[in-house]
């Protein structure tokens, strides 16, 4: 008997040890550890309890993440600023100011000159984000020429035409091809409603409904307020309302007309070439006043009565300082001399051969640049500053500077009837 009773004792001493070793770590004295998801954590498990046993990522103790989960069982979601996004999209090192970057502190995370600390310059920006713009007297006094409001150093801002009080980043844009309010853009927003610049030269048509219309031919692109007028074409170029009015050319008393054969029918050969001959021998004596060589290139001579040029200037024709061009009607131009270059006159209309075409009872010569601007005039008879002169030349009494004389009446040299490329007396320009 006594020996079953130590064989009962020892089989139960062995299942005690058993049951111990199953349940070694458990807090509650007998009470089994359940820990579902074998994270650790569960019902009487030593770590504690689990708030979701069926989820090893969560648990006390769990890292929190932006999930909408209470990852580590604190009765809490999402705290830590876990969700938090920031951007610093201009890459200043400061984040954009949002609702979901609590820390973010640039106020402008476009300009990477814009973020807390950086210098305040004037420029109407709040450059250091403190809710200031131009502070610390970082701006100039201003000024206002026109006194606008607008200028450099005001309050205001800066103004893109200081000259103009209609003109200002505040002012109302008006269709006038001007930019009213300062936006680098001009008659925006339809305020000019329906215009038309059909012949694109930069001007729309004139019309009903385009109030800054300005063109008074918008099926020509060289007729517009802009072009120079060419007193040749019987067009109203520049929309003035005038046609074949004269431009005064930036060259006008540069080069002057000193003397001028209207009849080569006289007994001398004028061009020197062996025939006398009323259209060949007629000529005109430009002289360069200027104190500098001039490039006559595209210039020509026009008479009143023809439609078309009676000389054109050929590309590399000048004339030195202080020496004389002789342009003949036609013929063969003598050999140059000192101070003085010959030439034939070369119409545009190969119909016409009438050499410069000056008329014996009275015409207008005049002489335009290569814009059709006027050089020099000389008008004889009728209407002219001179009457005709038969037989002999008109010149300049003295050379250059004086009244307009028949050639024999001129002092210096009475037996001559004309002296193209020398002075009356016969002497060198």
């Amino acid at each position: 008997m006594r020996k079953l009773t130590n064989i009962f004792f020892a089989i139960s001493f062995l299942l005690l040890t058993v049951v111990a070793l199953s349940l070694g770590g458990c807090s509650s004295g007998d009470a089994k550890c359940i820990d579902q998801d074998n994270d650790g954590y569960g019902q009487n498990c030593d770590p504690g309890a689990d708030c979701d046993d069926g989820n090893a990522d969560i648990h006390p103790g769990a890292t929190e993440v932006c999930n909408q989960l209470d990852d580590d069982c604190d009765n809490q979601t999402d705290e830590g600023d876990v969700c938090v996004v920031c951007v610093d999209g201009d890459q200043d090192g400061y984040d954009a100011i949002d609702s979901d970057c609590p820390t973010g502190n640039d106020c402008d995370d476009n300009n990477d000159t814009i973020y807390p600390g950086a210098t305040e310059v004037c420029n109407q920006l709040d450059d250091d984000c403190d809710d200031q713009t131009d502070e610390d007297g970082v701006c100039p006094a201003c000024s206002d020429g026109d006194q606008d409001g607008y200028g450099p150093g005001c309050t205001l801002g800066p103004d893109c035409d200081d000259g103009n009080v209609d003109i200002n980043p505040g002012a109302t844009e008006v269709c006038d091809q001007v930019d009213n309010d300062c936006d680098d853009q001009t008659d925006e927003d339809g305020v000019c409603g329906a215009c038309v610049d059909a012949d694109q030269d930069g001007h729309d048509a004139i019309s009903v409904d385009c109030p800054s219309g300005d063109d008074c031919d918008d099926t020509n692109a060289d007729v517009n307020p802009d072009a120079v007028e060419n007193p040749r074409n019987n067009i109203n170029d520049d929309c003035d309302g005038e046609t074949d009015e004269a431009v005064a050319s930036p060259h006008q008393g540069d080069v002057l007309i000193n003397e001028v054969l209207i009849d080569g029918a006289t007994d001398q050969d004028a061009n020197g070439d062996g025939d006398i001959d009323g259209v060949d021998d007629e000529f005109v004596e430009l002289v360069n006043n200027s104190g500098q060589e001039l490039t006559l290139d595209g210039w020509t001579l026009w008479d009143s009565d023809l439609p078309t040029a009676r000389h054109i200037f050929l590309d590399g024709e000048s004339i030195p300082a202080g020496e004389a061009l002789v342009v003949f009607g036609g013929g063969s131009a003598p050999d140059d001399i000192t101070g003085a270059h010959f030439i034939v006159a070369q119409n545009n209309d190969a119909g016409i051969a009438f050499g410069l075409s000056l008329n014996n009872e009275g015409d207008v010569l005049t002489l335009y640049d290569d814009q059709m601007r006027e050089v020099a005039v000389f008008a004889y008879g009728e209407d002219g500053i001179i009457t005709a002169v038969q037989d002999e030349s008109i010149t300049r009494n003295p050379d250059i500077t004086g009244d307009f004389a028949a050639h024999t009446t001129a002092s210096g040299n009475p037996d001559s009837i004309f002296s193209p490329g020398t002075k009356v007396d016969g002497s060198n320009f």
